[in-house]
């Protein structure tokens, strides 16, 4: 009975020693790894309580204060790290667009065009064509294929022609005194005799039939073919174009319009 009270009397004691500690905030329950737990327990138990609790609490805020110490430089080196991780990242992005709009447009600017390619050469002349020269062979005209020039026999030529619409007694030359015009569709012939030959003195054609020039040319073509047939005049004015060969001369009329052939001659310089 009496081992009864005694054990009684103890643990009340205890619960109230322990209550009482709680109520002093001398005991702080911490969490201590295995490692901590290696001391001998005598060293723990010879301490007194209150020294114990007041080392648990000087290591716990040891532990805070590493914590914090260690905390803080890790986070803000963090962050400066990711916000010039970003700044840089900005900078390298941005540098391309900056390069592709400025440049080019301080190029446009400030710096004068400047040709970089080779000039482009003149262009090469085209191969002049020879003047066309008038030749004697060009005073010439074709009435029914039949060649007139200028002294040549008429009558060797003149039955190809046929008869003629009219023949007279002309005076108006000074090679003869006898001498004869003859008239034909389109056509007039002016002759004259010497030594008993009846000669060409004149041709001349007024009006479209089948006389032309040795090249062709027949009333009613344009005056650019003339000049490019024959080249260049040797005398011209508004109403006819002279080509002449030694005394002999070639005469193209023009029309009202100055565009167009009314008429051609063969005859002597006088």
């Amino acid at each position: 009975m009496r081992k009864k009270i005694v054990m009684l009397l103890l643990l009340a004691l205890a619960v109230l020693s322990l209550e009482a500690c709680q109520q002093n905030h001398k005991v702080d329950f911490v969490d201590y790894n295995f490692e901590e737990y290696t001391e001998a327990p005598t060293q723990k138990i010879t301490k007194k309580p209150t020294e114990a609790v007041s080392e648990k609490s000087s290591e716990k805020s040891s532990e805070k204060s590493t914590v914090k110490v260690t905390e803080v430089p890790t986070q803000k080196p963090t962050e400066k790290a990711t916000k010039k991780k970003k700044n840089e990242e900005v900078v390298i992005n941005n540098r391309p667009s900056e390069e592709m709009t400025e440049k080019p447009t301080q190029a446009l600017v400030t710096e004068p065009v400047v040709p970089t390619e080779a000039p482009t050469p003149a262009p090469t002349p085209a191969p002049t064509q020879p003047p066309v020269v008038t030749t004697a062979d060009d005073i010439k005209i074709m009435y029914n294929n039949y060649p007139l020039t200028l002294d040549a026999d008429f009558n060797a030529v003149a039955g190809g022609f046929g008869t003629p619409d009219d023949k007279s007694d002309s005076h108006r030359s000074t090679l003869s005194d006898e001498e004869y015009i003859y008239t034909y569709s389109n056509m007039q012939v002016h002759t004259y005799v010497k030594d008993g030959v009846e000669r060409i003195e004149d041709v001349r054609v007024d009006g479209i039939g089948n006389a032309s020039t040795s090249k062709g040319l027949v009333v009613g073509n344009p005056v650019s073919y003339v000049k490019s047939m024959y080249g260049k005049p040797t005398a011209e004015d508004t109403v006819i174009l002279k080509y002449k060969v030694d005394n002999q001369l070639i005469i193209f009329y023009l029309a009202n319009d100055r565009a167009t052939i009314s008429g051609f001659s063969i005859v002597r310089e006088k």
